[in-house]
């Protein structure tokens, strides 16, 4: 099952899910203010 290498690898990849969170919060953060984005 394709579950167990996800499980394995969910330590390994622990740091790298906390990245793309962030990234993901920075890049909202970032097209938030930007009129386009902004003038929904």
């Amino acid at each position: 099952m394709p579950t167990t290498l996800i499980f394995h690898a969910a330590p390994i990849d622990a740091g790298f899910i906390r990245n793309l969170s962030l990234i993901g919060a920075l890049l909202l953060a970032i097209t938030r203010p930007v009129p386009k984005a902004g003038r929904r």
